[in-house]
């Protein structure tokens, strides 16, 4: 048990669990440079207690579910180890990753924004806790209920194998053909695609509420088009196969045949977010021309040519679990670009 559990921490954290102690001194420079500034908002513990949860929650699940468990797995559940031991070591481990580099940069901000007791703190914590746990529980009880719990992890291993091969197998088709397959076998990646049009439709809304506190709406505006190029699973699908990496790297022409279309498939990804912003300011601000039409649709493909130059030239390699690439900062390069795009954009033709 000991040896499966530091062997699991040094996987996630570190070798001398660098990971985390980096961590805690980002949390504690943001924790003590925010309080220094002295500005507090009034923050109910509740939202302390539940972003604990549902935060911690989400991304357990999300590292879970992610394709670099299910091949750790595929080896580990072969060795002659309790499968009650490795569940509770690798639930262990993620979760003391999740909560340190995920959870307490995070929670140490609203902390230090708010005015919390110290036992409202120690419950927040023992609810990023009880986060991870319920994601773990819900993970193996999920659709595996007359199973084993260490069976779940093997039987996840042994479709990762069938997948890859299927995708494999397809790798002499069409670029088109490959990415919306690869789109429909993981589902969860349209969730992200379904959150940024609801924000993209909530986004004007919160322009209008605001009144004269905005002097120019326009500028939330330019702002939504930066927001709505953050898709993140999306932009990442070749650092995520670190063999389709290699892979392309190695064709002649790889730029013509493969991130041209890959290129298209985000161009045409982007659109219906940018069509949800400009719908919802439509009807809720109005003031909708055809210059924002062409200006959305110009953004949404320089966007997505960025993205795709991106996973190009700087792929992301050095991550350990599908969270941290999901949550790598290279994701907000891009849509900073967009938003100064659009803001000079928006002030020449505007």
């Amino acid at each position: 048990m000991k040896m499966l559990t530091s062997s699991f921490a040094k996987e996630f954290l570190g070798v001398r669990y660098e990971r985390a102690l980096k961590s805690i001194m980002i949390s504690a420079v943001i924790f003590f440079g925010v309080s220094g500034c002295g500005y507090r908002l009034d923050i109910a513990p509740f939202i302390l207690y539940l972003f604990g949860v549902v935060f911690t929650a989400s991304v357990m699940w999300q590292s879970l579910n992610s394709k670099d468990a299910e091949e750790r797995f595929k080896n580990i559940v072969m060795m002659p180890f309790e499968s009650s031991a490795l569940i509770a070591s690798y639930v262990g481990s993620l979760g003391v990753h999740t909560i340190c580099t995920k959870t307490l940069p995070l929670m140490s901000l609203l902390i230090a924004l708010g005015k919390f007791e110290v036992t409202e703190i120690v419950t927040a914590a023992a609810a990023a806790v009880g986060g991870v746990l319920l994601s773990a529980a819900i993970y193996l009880i999920k659709g595996h209920a007359s199973k084993p719990a260490g069976y779940v992890f093997y039987d996840l291993a042994v479709l990762a194998g069938k997948s890859s091969g299927v995708v494999k197998s397809r790798r002499h088709g069409l670029v088109w053909t490959y990415l919306f397959r690869y789109l429909m076998t993981h589902k969860n990646y349209l969730v992200n695609s379904l959150f940024l049009c609801g924000i993209a439709i909530l986004f004007p809304y919160m322009a209008s509420t605001m009144g004269e506190e905005l002097p120019d709406k326009n500028m939330f505006l330019y702002m939504g088009f930066g927001i709505a190029c953050v898709n993140t699973p999306l932009c990442v699908l070749i650092s995520c196969d670190h063999d389709l990496d290699r892979s392309l790297h190695s064709m002649p022409g790889c730029g013509l045949k493969f991130f041209v279309p890959y290129a298209g498939f985000l161009f045409m990804s982007l659109c219906p977010a940018y069509a949800c912003l400009l719908t919802s300011w439509h009807f809720l601000i109005g003031g909708i021309g055809i210059v924002h039409i062409i200006m959305a649709v110009c953004l949404a493909f320089l966007s997505a040519v960025m993205s795709a130059a991106m996973e190009y030239f700087f792929p992301i390699l050095n991550w350990k679990t599908e969270s941290d690439l999901m949550h790598n900062p290279r994701k907000y390069i891009v849509p900073a670009i967009t938003l100064l795009l659009a803001c000079f954009i928006g002030t020449l033709v505007i």
